[in-house]
């Protein structure tokens, strides 16, 4: 009888898949493209950068980023902020949208003192321990591009 059939499968009435556990240490290695006079700027730069992260909790972050473009290099330091997960199917997690906010140091090439900036993050999560990444940073007068993968653990 029909009361007595199991619904059938679907992908709605699948579990999540879910995380196998909070990762508090992100890196990422990239590219970076600095970019004076602020976005589509002139005298554009392509060069690479690392990134370290550490996080205090699922939504925050604290992280240190070097990067060179030619004969000149950078650093920085941020918090970032994910306000923003989205969950496709059963892949938690599967897109995050961070803020960004910190300090970077003097570049000869950007022309730039200490300046604070304020960004965005994009993460596309492949899996717990890969994301492809990307960020963009804005201060006055000059932009930081950067795209990259990042492992967590």
């Amino acid at each position: 009888s029909p009361a007595d059939t199991a619904p059938a499968a679907s992908i709605a009435n699948a579990p999540a898949v879910p995380s196998s556990g909070f990762k508090r240490f992100r890196v990422i290695l990239g590219t970076t493209t600095l970019s004076r006079y602020g976005i589509g700027g002139l005298l554009k730069r392509v060069g690479g950068s690392f990134e370290a992260g550490f996080w205090i909790g699922k939504d925050l972050g604290i992280h240190v980023l070097g990067g060179g473009v030619s004969e000149s290099t950078y650093g920085l330091a941020e918090i970032e902020i994910v306000p923003l997960r989205l969950t496709l199917f059963r892949f938690e997690n599967l897109i995050e949208l961070g803020v960004l906010a910190g300090g970077h140091t003097d570049s000869p090439y950007m022309d730039w003192p200490r300046y604070l900036h304020a960004g965005a993050r994009l993460n596309l999560n492949l899996g717990d321990s890969w994301s492809l990444t990307t960020s963009l940073r804005l201060s006055p007068g000059a932009s930081i591009a950067d795209a990259g993968l990042a492992m967590h653990f």
